[in-house]
């Protein structure tokens, strides 16, 4: 079974969703298994429920909320208004679907009934109350909820050539249609935004589309944005306006606000998922703040919405079912790449199974390059395709063709990662329909991966990786062959100090990994976060599979590989618990010592002194919560032999000579699979002539 990654706790209260966030409101997940619901307006433990998220009949470990965990959590509460379930689908009925979906999908999920939204009073903050929340053990992840960031409309033009012949830069829409099930008759799209027209006379299918969350709100007062890319999607097939790209799909909306909640996309996407099935479509033309930037009317900052907790475990759900969920990258301006986002977006958690879709040129006359990533695009590796972010003919904003009013609005000039998101939304629908319609259902990573690698090449990746542009005729083509649509899987990864180095203030650890893929590995990458902030680390080459790091007391690390295969599938990244390094000198409580040693002082020894025996069966003992450990010696031709076990077993013999005299040696080391408490024994064997054996300090992490 793949294991969730928990949410990673912001450093404060603003060095997250600081901008486009809520002062009146916080969300609140709590720790997997604690069994905290809401009853009676107040919190409550209900051990019953902690393993919801877990696979039927698989043992995963789990702690429900303590009386004292509670008591903590309605402390840091104390002045807020009131508390409601984040997720509005009663308890029961969440908690068998999360129970279906983690059985079935053999992935843990989240249990969304753990999240909660708090009001704050007046006079209070948000800062305050998402600080108190992350400082308690039992909370994942505290921060201020999102609200609504006004999507932009990029002043370009052009007409539907987006839907043409690749020759020309479109996804072979046309040709897809001609195939059969290529105009998505077999599959549902559903789009989550709001400013809907639903009465334009070129999408007939908006007036019973909508599927509420609440009672739908629109913030802008538009009725233009999700016109737009209802249009691009399903608008009518005949000989006015505009035909949608896969005009027979059912088309689905939902409204991202309502006027119970306000801003409520997390409710929004699994309200969508609860009316889709199998080889759907889910767009999600939305955009969030992240780490960087404001995210504010000139939306640098703004990444795709995965980056949220709640939003990023609902796509787990829905992709988990099969649902195939489609995410603008987001117009920030920003490289997904960056350390700010964890070693991989979203915080170093795994991938989603989401596509993310950046914005590209059009071509053609008044358009930027064919391919090529438009200036205000979200890039990176996470990102997967590109659509047209620019000269986009669809309905709505007027500034085409106005007719005698709204409803015959057209736009030469839509445009955005919001333009490309249902171009490659749509060219799911047609792929996914064209396979359902031969007797297959497409998992959402298939579809991902076999849009990609049939797709037209991204011109210039070196300003920043966007993807290929679909190819629907290539990918239509190739459905009847394999595909190879699973990225490398990461097997543990230990961190062992290194033998035969010395130690000094900090000592050298070295960090090894494997990994598990059908057409093999092409690049690893691996980071390092320390006191949470992270770094690349250098490999020796793009396959090497170790790496030296150097740790000490008094920090925080967390280790994180990665890897890419041949296919070009990239996998999940694997991260580590986060684990602290020490240095137990010879005096350490923890070091236990028989008869027949002394301390002795030492210019060259750690911290100056250690513990040296000559007497045979002389044994000293080391005791420690961790998940390595290091002996730390000193050799020399006086020096003889020793035994070492661990937890009882006999591990290895170590021999201490040495022509030459060096101290705070690494002499023996040991990294066990988990984190526990284990002991290293040390037995002197008197070697003849040669007999001393040395205990200058222990070096361990856990």
């Amino acid at each position: 079974m793949q294991r969730r990654v928990p949410a990673v706790k912001p450093t404060s209260a603003h060095s997250r969703l600081s901008a486009n966030a809520s002062r009146t409101e916080v969300e609140v997940k709590f720790r997997e298994g604690s069994g905290i619901r809401l009853r009676g307006g107040a919190l409550s433990v209900i051990p019953s429920v902690s393993s919801v998220g877990a696979v039927a009949g698989v043992s995963l470990p789990r702690q429900a909320a303590s009386a004292a965990d509670l008591a903590q959590v309605r402390s840091a509460l104390a002045g807020v208004a009131s508390i409601r379930r984040t997720f509005v689908t009663d308890e029961a009925s969440l908690d068998a679907s999360t129970r279906e979906t983690a059985t079935r999908s053999q992935r843990e999920q989240a249990d969304l009934n753990l999240y909660y939204r708090i009001a704050v009073r007046p006079g209070g903050t948000v800062d305050a109350v998402v600080d108190a929340l992350n400082a308690l053990p039992v909370v994942e992840v505290a921060y201020a909820a999102p609200v609504a960031a006004a999507p932009p409309t990029p002043d370009y033009r052009a007409r539907q050539g987006y839907a043409g012949a690749s020759v020309a830069n479109g996804i072979e829409a046309l040709y897809a249609q001609t195939i059969a099930g290529g105009n998505g008759v077999n599959v549902r799209v559903h789009d989550i935004e709001y400013s809907w027209n639903r009465t334009h006379e070129d999408v007939a299918k908006l007036a019973t589309a909508l599927v509420p969350n609440g009672t739908p709100s629109d913030p802008f007062a538009d009725s233009n944005h999700g016109t737009a890319v209802a249009g691009q999607i399903a608008a009518t097939s005949n000989t006015i306006g505009v035909t949608g790209l896969v005009p027979g799909a059912t088309l689905r909306v939902t409204n991202a606000y309502n006027t119970q909640r306000g801003y409520d996309l997390a409710n929004s996407i699994t309200t969508a998922a609860n009316g889709l099935r199998a080889g759907d479509v889910m767009l999600l033309e939305q955009q969030t703040a992240g780490p960087l930037g404001s995210c504010l009317s000139d939306q640098v900052g703004c990444v795709a919405v995965e980056w949220v907790p709640a939003y990023y475990d609902a796509i787990v759900s829905a992709t988990s079912r099969g649902i195939i969920v489609v995410e603008a990258a987001g117009n920030g301006q920003q490289n997904l790449d960056d350390l700010a986002y964890g070693p991989t977006f979203p915080g170093g958690r795994a991938d989603s199974g989401a596509i993310i879709v950046g914005a590209g040129g059009a071509g053609g006359t008044g358009c930027t390059t064919s391919r090529t990533k438009l200036w205000f695009s979200n890039y990176g590796r996470r990102v997967d395709l590109q659509g047209w972010g620019e000269c986009v003919t669809t309905t709505g904003y007027g500034d085409l063709y106005a007719g005698t009013g709204v409803n015959q609005w057209y736009t030469g000039s839509f445009g955005g990662t919001s333009s490309a998101s249902p171009i490659v939304a749509s060219a799911a629908a047609s792929l996914s329909s064209v396979a359902k319609s031969r007797g297959t259902t497409l998992s959402p990573r298939e579809v991902r991966t076999r849009l990609r690698l049939t797709g037209q090449a991204q011109v210039s990746p070196g300003t920043g990786r966007i993807g290929p542009l679909p190819n629907l005729r290539a990918a239509i083509g190739a459905l009847g062959t394999a595909v190879d649509s699973a990225g490398p899987i990461i097997g543990a990864i230990r961190y062992t100090p290194t033998v035969g180095k010395q130690i000094g203030t900090t000592y050298p650890e070295m960090v090894t990994w494997s990994a598990n893929d059908a057409t093999g590995v092409a690049e690893y990458r691996a980071w390092l976060s320390t006191d949470g902030v992270w770094a690349r680390l250098p490999l020796a080459t793009p396959t090497s599979r170790s790496v030296a790091i150097t740790v000490g007391p008094g920090h925080r690390y967390q280790l994180a590989v990665q890897a890419v295969d041949t296919a070009g599938n990239w996998g999940s990244a694997r991260l580590t618990t986060t684990f602290s390094a020490g240095i137990a000198q010879e005096t350490s409580a923890q070091l236990t010592f028989s008869a027949g040693w002394t301390r002795k002082a030492w210019s060259s020894a750690s911290g100056g002194f250690l513990m040296s025996t000559a007497t045979p069966k002389a044994s000293a003992s080391f005791t420690a919560f961790g998940s390595t450990m290091g002996w730390v010696a000193a050799k020399g031709p006086t020096k003889g032999v020793a035994t070492v076990y661990l937890d009882g077993v006999l591990y290895k013999t170590v021999n201490l000579y040495a022509a030459t005299v060096s101290g705070r040696v690494i002499v023996a080391s040991y990294a066990w699979a988990t984190p526990g408490t284990h002991t290293m024994k040390i037995v002197a064997s008197g070697t003849a002539g040669h007999p001393v054996v040395d205990v200058d300090a222990v070096v361990g992490a856990g």
